[in-house]
């Protein structure tokens, strides 16, 4: 049997339905071979490569070793309610698991628009070169997300690296790359107020969607009705180059605001539960499961398991029995 990289999920069950998360990796030795020395992620290790008022994401780095075939970095997203994680490109495969909340996620998958609803316990790929966004609809729930990142097909060696259609300061942000006017004809609003709020927008990538947070173009485009968005979006596409066809990123933006597109869905990989799987160990103290390749293909393409456990919290050690 191959070697296969597995994310180890630990769920702490606390006192009032709290929850904590850890995670690490490590590789299920052959057989014969013995133990194998696993590397451990250490969260205080974590580095927070986007933080706004609307939500952070931490990256824990792996910095690879000689049992590894590749790099996996660990991330923790955290977002308020009613907010978008603004559209972004990534080089790099994306495992996503719902630790609480829910979220609606869009991507460009072979140049169609998708959306996927996904629920607590949902695993989901997204594939390296994709463009996708994250939107937390919940009015008063905060989404939280585990994800693995594969940088194995980065350009850039192996390092992580978004690159956001958005504003911001950090990361880099592809919206700055279009012109003035383009960009006023989509949302409707004059050059010099694009070029205003592009040189001086601070919201960063995780932004409010509410009327009393910022005043951001997204904002602003959210607060046009329905046929007026449509009407500028389509004339934005109208105005794209053949030879830009692949910023396709363009087609998230219907998505984004609400407007549908006509044509039918198209075949993109779905979710799957892990929660749904029955526990491959459970007693007293709590349940372990694992899903791998063979009941979700994703994980079978992109080399990764996920081995949840999750442990009751024990008040008193000495009235544990044994397992």
């Amino acid at each position: 049997m191959g070697k296969r990289l597995w994310l180890l999920l630990v769920v702490l069950v606390l006192g009032y339905g709290a929850t904590m998360a850890i995670g690490f990796k490590g590789e299920k030795p052959k057989s014969g071979e013995g133990d194998v020395k696993q590397e451990w992620f250490l969260l205080p290790n974590s580095e927070s490569v986007i933080k706004t008022d609307a939500g952070e994401m931490r990256v824990v780095r792996s910095h690879g070793g000689r049992i590894f075939e590749k790099l996996l970095h660990i991330g923790f997203i955290k977002m308020e309610p009613r907010t978008l994680f603004l559209p972004l490109y990534l080089d790099s495969n994306l495992i996503l698991f719902i630790h609480a909340g829910q979220a609606t996620v869009g991507l460009i998958y072979k140049d169609h628009m998708v959306e996927r609803e996904l629920k607590n316990g949902d695993v989901y790929q997204i594939p390296a070169g994709s463009t996708f966004y994250i939107l937390n609809t919940e009015e008063s729930q905060r989404l939280h997300i585990i994800c693995s990142i594969d940088p194995s097909e980065s350009l850039n060696m192996g390092t992580f690296q978004p690159f956001f259609i958005g504003e911001g300061t950090y990361p880099t942000s592809v919206l700055a790359g279009f012109g003035s006017e383009t960009l006023s004809t989509a949302f409707n609003v004059s050059a010099s107020k694009v070029s205003g709020i592009l040189r001086k927008q601070q919201e960063g990538p995780i932004v409010y969607l509410t009327h009393s947070h910022g005043s951001s173009i997204w904002t602003k485009f959210l607060l046009l009705e329905q046929q007026d968005r449509l009407k500028h979006v389509k004339r934005m596409v109208q105005e794209r180059t053949e030879e830009e066809k692949e910023w396709s990123w363009w087609k998230l933006l219907p998505n984004i605001f609400g407007i549908q597109d006509g044509n039918k869905k198209h075949k993109a990989p779905k979710s799957y539960n892990i929660y749904k799987k029955s526990p491959d160990f459970k007693n007293n103290y709590g349940w372990r499961t694992e899903v791998d390749g063979s009941e979700y293909k994703p994980l079978k393409n992109a080399g990764i398991g996920i081995f949840l456990v999750n442990l009751t919290a024990v008040i008193n050690l000495n009235q544990c029995t044994k397992f």
